[in-house]
């Protein structure tokens, strides 16, 4: 979308967010071309566009305007205030991420996001002693260092890190999976944050959008911040789906060594730094790469499909069931990717980061993110911009473990 959209044009947003679902890429994959919100609004509404699901097409003929109108006013009583991604105060480091929130539901001072180098802390809702202990030590000692701690607004270590940064007299910072007026999100807790910090959403709560999903909440936590601490976790914890995102946007992570190598509830920080991660003894470790980066580039990128969970599904009875096995079918020559009747990929309209991306990946069939930037010498971060594009343009196929292969053959230049 252009930048001449309105600033305040909340009503369009809200209707097309409930059109379109929360987190949702179709958002701007549709929105292109269109210079201002209401045109797009008006071209959906009409049934002009023609790439909708049969959900957001079935939506876009209940939604109503009547209903937008009611988040708003009930944002209004909440003290919630909604920024667009057009609003100046909308976050810079979110604008710059592959499928950013369109909106931020806020409470509290959203500039703190932008003024600091931020620490998203992860940790289980159950933690023990050790893990309280050694949060209180570190979120204290970041934020007397002028380091704003992010959390994911839940029990257990994410309150203990808001906590310790709002004891040691400064702000902190929150983002709500469940949406900021879920029942379980506004508590003391949160209006503490919001009082001294700010406490953030992509939607209000399930009633207005719907399903919550927390890998939703933790693509925006790890968009704003620099660096990932996991202080613990066990080896299937949900909030290891972090790495994923940290490992598309190039953050480095960070783990508390666990205090009992046989102890389970500390497998998901054993797994992560035995692949890559930084092992954290205190604050400095953090402090230092933070300041420092070309330190920073030198971390290697820990890969989501080595340390991601792995769960047993359960029968009926409530016993783990066996995992049945599937035969897997090799590639062959009909494949589309390999197909001499596959799509010629235009050269013309790449860039030149782009073309020598494509050349590599027709090398080698397919390639992981670490490789290509190992052969290339572009850095990650610099790297998953021309990824994110070459996947949106359908030039490139995204595979599991952020490895990528060509969707053609490739054309003369």
């Amino acid at each position: 979308m252009s930048e001449n959209i309105y600033d305040d044009k909340r009503i369009y947003w809200i209707w097309l967010l409930k059109v379109l679902g929360v987190a949702n890429q179709s958002f701007w994959t549709l929105s292109r071309g269109y210079r201002h919100i209401s045109d797009f609004v008006e071209e959906l509404r009409n049934g002009r566009v023609d790439e909708l699901t049969s959900t957001q097409r079935d939506r876009a003929k209940k939604v109503t305007f009547e209903d937008a109108e009611r988040i708003i006013e009930k944002c209004e009583r909440n003290n919630v205030s909604i920024i667009t991604y057009m609003n100046k105060e909308y976050p810079n480091s979110l604008r710059k991420v592959h499928n950013p929130p369109p909106i931020l539901f806020v409470k509290g001072d959203v500039t703190v996001l932008s003024g600091s180098a931020v620490v998203e802390v992860v940790g289980t809702r159950k933690p023990c002693e050790y893990s309280l202990e050694t949060t209180r030590l570190l979120c204290t000692q970041l934020a007397k260092s002028g380091v704003l701690v992010i959390s994911g607004c839940e029990s257990g270590i994410d309150e203990q890190a808001n906590q310790s940064a709002l004891e040691a007299g400064f702000p902190t910072a929150a983002v709500c999976g469940r949406g900021i007026l879920d029942k379980k999100s506004v508590n003391e807790m949160t209006e503490k944050i919001a009082e001294n910090g700010v406490v953030v959403a992509e939607y209000t709560d399930s009633d207005d959008f719907g399903t919550i999903r927390f890998d939703n909440r933790n693509r925006i936590m790890c968009s704003l911040a620099d660096c990932v601490l996991f202080i613990e976790c066990a080896a299937d914890g949900h909030g290891l789906n972090n790495v994923r995102h940290a490992q598309m946007l190039g953050i480095p992570i960070f783990a508390v060594p666990p205090a009992d190598i046989s102890d389970k509830r500390f497998f998901g920080q054993r797994n992560l730094i035995r692949n890559g991660a930084v092992p954290v003894f205190d604050a400095n470790d953090l402090i230092k790469v933070l300041n420092d980066k070309d330190e920073a580039r030198e971390i290697p990128i820990v890969e989501y499909e080595e340390v991601k969970p792995v769960r047993k599904k359960k029968s009926s009875s409530g016993s783990a069931s066996p995992r049945k096995i599937k035969k897997v079918q090799k590639n062959t020559e009909e494949d589309l990717h390999k197909s001499e009747n596959s799509v010629t990929i235009d050269m013309s309209a790449l860039s030149e980061s782009q073309k020598t991306i494509c050349r590599l990946i027709e090398q080698n069939e397919e390639m992981g993110i670490n490789k290509i930037s190992s052969q290339t010498g572009f850095p990650i971060s610099v790297l998953l911009n021309d990824m994110v594009e070459l996947t949106m343009e359908r030039i490139v196929e995204e595979l599991p473990g952020k490895r990528y292969r060509l969707r053609g053959k490739l054309g003369e230049e």
